[in-house]
């Protein structure tokens, strides 16, 4: 058994996630080596996808390269996930696999015209944004959220976890949409599941350098770690690697720290992100265009019109933040992320 300092295993973290002092070739090389980028819309200082690969790039890094990847088929998107198309094959499997049984699945089948009146309409006039498409659902799409009866949108996201259609670019935040055919990579050797299976769990493991068992599975060189309980296994290419750091600023939802559970028990950092949908103890909600930078701060404000007002921190890139009023204070206030 190979015993590591905590020291030791932190570096081997940032060795994986390529914020050592060796940063990565541009942008293709960091999403390959990465296995993903995360995507996500809000923006207080820019996406995260953005500032993932400025942590690793730097000033060489430039937004407008990444849409020429995707526009150039040699990355996708795929959900809530940016993947390098030379992957694609890894991941056909878990499309081909969608729905499970369940509600989405029954909702599909009960909407078979309309399913092929999409994808009929893509085939003749694509690509589309979504409202290009009429809603002719048979049955709408019954939802506690923001989705109810937003059946096209709907019908478009199941089409796209099952390799149907696919996201061909973006205009500002808006998916264009077209026939998966002629996006995505089809005329790639396909892999078998249980082998594809097997190599996402080796880019896994090579991505977070260090991880548990459980997240990883059966692969990799068994570790302990120095006052962390439990097993860990370790990327062994990265266990003889020497370490040189450099200073990053990262997203909170970049995946050096993206788990909570691992980040506390390696780096011993701890953190919450309060959002729209969730009060935080006060029974203030976060703003939510700006909880992506770091820090929080409140500030107690008289009743807006329609529950609604400015956050009331100057900083803040997003001046309208939906408020809930406190069942003790009978105040309403707002809780704000900002740049510490």
């Amino acid at each position: 058994m190979i015993r590591l300092t905590q020291e030791r295993a932190r570096q081997i973290a940032v060795m994986a996630q390529l914020l050592d002092a060796k940063r990565p070739l541009d942008i293709l090389d960091t999403v390959s080596r990465l296995g993903f980028l995360q995507i996500d819309p809000t923006a207080a200082v820019a996406r995260s996808e953005h500032l993932v690969l400025w942590s690793r790039l730097g000033v060489q890094f430039r937004p407008q390269r990444m849409a020429e990847l995707i526009r150039d088929r040699l990355l996708f998107e795929y959900r809530a996930f940016i993947y390098p198309a030379a992957d694609f094959p890894l991941y056909k499997p878990v499309m081909a696999a969608w729905p499970p049984e369940g509600s989405r699945r029954d909702w599909l089948a009960a909407n078979q015209p309309f399913r092929d009146y999409v994808m009929a309409e893509l085939k003749a006039r694509g690509p589309l944004r979504s409202r290009d498409l009429e809603d002719r659902a048979q049955v709408g799409w019954r939802s506690s959220g923001w989705t109810h009866e937003r059946n096209v949108s709907q019908m478009l996201e199941f089409l796209w976890a099952r390799g149907d259609v696919a996201v061909t670019r973006r205009e500002g935040n808006e998916r264009i949409w077209d026939l998966a055919s002629r996006v995505l990579p089809n005329e790639m050797p396909e892999v078998p599941a249980t082998e594809a299976k097997r190599i996402l769990a080796e880019r896994r493991l090579r991505s977070l350098g260090i991880a548990r068992p459980k997240s990883v599975g059966d692969i990799g060189t068994q570790v302990e770690v120095e006052g962390v309980k439990g097993p860990w296994v370790a990327d062994a290419e990265l266990l003889e690697r020497p370490f040189e750091g450099r200073t990053a600023l990262l997203s909170p939802f970049d995946r050096l720290v993206y788990d909570r559970e691992r980040a506390l028990a390696l780096f011993s950092f701890d953190y919450k992100l309060e959002t729209s949908r969730r009060p935080n103890e006060s029974g203030a909600i976060t703003c939510s265009r700006c909880c992506t930078a770091i820090g929080w701060w409140r500030k107690p404000m008289s009743k807006p019109n329609g529950g609604r007002a400015s956050c009331g921190y100057p900083r803040c890139t997003w001046s309208r933040a939906r408020l809930l009023m406190t069942e003790t204070q009978r105040a309403w206030s707002c809780a704000c992320w900002q740049i510490g």
